[in-house]
């Protein structure tokens, strides 16, 4: 009866780190989101870019993908260019085109300087789903090549996130958002012991990666948004390997630990210290506000008990 009710007023956050933002008056922005103002439900999802995403959100980029298209002309740029349209394509055909291009240009880049760990990431963000091994270990060299270039662990980190997912398919998730995956290891307690366990191993790399990009690049707003996200994935994690454990532990219990746990860990100073980076961006300001929020939903959840 609880679930669906549950699993979309459990709070997490979004930040995008990309894109022109204008002026903005950020203390008022965190004075009206931190304002409770009814109930606030927010269906979102996982995005390893973007970090949560708000359902239904979305973002016109014609105008970028037309400057770009525009600015193709053969030299070595065309690469990076072909990479970025790879992503903002909503055409499947017309972006696996660009990856493949971008893929393509890339790799005679690092035929030529070998050392270079940025080429490398790139290489490895480029190639298709089927040459995932291949991709694991591009990302892999790059932050042997440039340890000190946060991108490379970002790149790294964010593949690893992918792979969580992956490792927590079975037949029941299949299919499934990510989100949804995450609620249904809490909810159904469906999801087998040695699945969760592989999810936990590629956790720990991936949050590490996280750790390391703060660490070398520690002025990106986004590396800060994805340790929190990273962390907040740990998080969910270990409290479905509570309810695995027991099953007659109690769902609200379950979610009540859950944002306890986002409330009192370093999740919210990440997501703090990302907005203070970028003070006149609007979504950051937003969010860094709505995580505050985190509190008076446990207490709201707790009052289901």
């Amino acid at each position: 009866m609880y679930a669906r009710r549950l699993a979309i007023v459990l709070v997490f956050f979004s930040f995008a780190s990309r894109g022109e933002c204008q002026q903005v008056d950020a203390k008022k922005l965190c004075e009206l989101i931190r304002t409770p103002k009814g109930s606030m439900l927010i269906g979102i999802g996982f995005n390893t870019q973007r970090g949560f995403v708000i359902a239904g959100e979305s973002t016109d980029h014609s105008a970028e993908i037309a400057a770009l298209e525009k600015a193709l002309c053969g030299d070595a740029m065309d690469a990076e260019r072909y990479y970025r349209l790879s992503e903002l394509y909503d055409d499947e055909d017309k972006c696996k085109q660009a990856s493949a291009k971008a893929a393509d240009l890339f790799w005679k880049q690092l035929q030529a300087d070998p050392r270079n760990g940025r080429l490398a990431m790139r290489l490895g963000q480029s190639l298709p789903v089927e040459n995932e091994a291949e991709g694991e270990r591009l990302l892999r060299l790059a932050v042997q090549l440039a340890p000190k270039d946060g991108e490379c662990w970002m790149a790294l980190g964010d593949f690893l996130w992918g792979k969580i997912f992956d490792a927590l398919l079975t037949p029941t998730t299949r299919g499934m958002s990510q989100m949804e995956t995450l609620m249904n290891i809490v909810i159904t307690r469906s999801v087998p012991k040695e699945n969760l366990q592989a999810a936990y191993k590629i956790a720990n790399e991936a949050n590490a990666c996280m750790e390391k990009a703060v660490t070398v690049a520690p002025r990106q707003p986004r590396h800060y948004v994805a340790r929190a996200l990273s962390r907040s994935l740990n998080i969910v994690l270990d409290e479905g390997s509570r309810a695995l454990a027991d099953d007659k532990r109690d769902l609200v219990d379950c979610m009540c630990r859950i944002v306890e746990q986002l409330s009192q860990r370093k999740v919210i100073a990440d997501i703090q210290k990302a907005a203070e980076l970028e003070p006149t961006n609007p979504r950051a300001q937003v969010f860094a506000g709505a995580v505050e929020l985190l509190p008076l939903f446990g207490n709201e959840l707790a009052k289901l008990k």
